[in-house]
């Protein structure tokens, strides 16, 4: 094997190491976010928008741990389009 195909086959580990990593993030984000989803649809009005606070909390601890988030802001954003903000 010469050091070209090495570096190749490291850097394609590396790479699949990340993307599994950041699926595991994705998945996390999505229970946060499904589990919320339905204790927000079991509430009144007035609990939902408090509801909504765990997910943004869970994408800001996300972000600050250099985690992907995207999914939960693209989520959160939604939501926040239901609850009227």
């Amino acid at each position: 094997m010469t050091d070209e195909e090495r570096q190749l086959l490291e850097d394609t580990a590396e790479n699949l190491l990340l993307l599994l990593r950041q699926w595991d993030d994705t998945i996390a984000g999505m229970q946060v976010a499904i589990s919320e989803l339905y204790r927000a649809g079991m509430m009144t009005p007035e609990r939902k928008a408090p509801a909504l606070s765990r997910p943004k909390i869970r994408r800001d601890l996300m972000s600050h741990a250099n985690k992907p988030a995207q999914y939960l802001d693209g989520l959160i954003d939604e939501l926040d389009k239901w609850n009227g903000h």
